[in-house]
């Protein structure tokens, strides 16, 4: 048997546009993407029915709220990012941060050399971890 957990992001509308970003600030790849036309809604034009995409060697899902269904940011959520280099870290910190909220700087810390808690711009939580060598 294998049992595999994937974090599952819903997007209030701005799924593409995440999947975009995280392409850019996480070198993610799309694995797989389907987008349903909302042409006759004149809040969105399209919208993510179901995303799968690889970050490393994690896979991550990427929905939007489906109309009709109730669109709440929360912390419920948070993704980890695990690294071996503080200079990455940096970079995706920096990426990140653009248009986000700072919950913890990057810094040292007794646990890693680089260590941040931010939420971007689409109200995801993201810790950089970075691992002490």
């Amino acid at each position: 048997m294998t049992l595999e957990l994937a974090p599952f992001l819903f997007m209030n509308g701005r799924g593409n546009e995440a999947i975009e970003f995280y392409k850019e600030a996480l070198n993610a790849e799309v694995i797989f993407k389907q987008i349903k036309d909302c042409s006759n809604n004149d809040k969105i034009s399209s919208y993510i029915t179901y995303s799968i995409v690889k970050i490393g060697e994690t896979n991550i899902n990427i929905s939007d709220v489906f109309p009709g269904m109730d669109y709440q940011e929360g912390n419920q959520v948070s993704i980890c990012i695990n690294l071996d280099d503080a200079q990455e870290a940096k970079r995706i910190y920096e990426k990140l941060i653009e248009g986000g909220e700072v919950m913890s700087e990057l810094k040292k810390t007794h646990f890693s050399p680089a260590h941040a808690l931010i939420k971007d711009k689409f109200g995801i939580i993201f810790q950089i971890y970075t691992t002490i060598k």
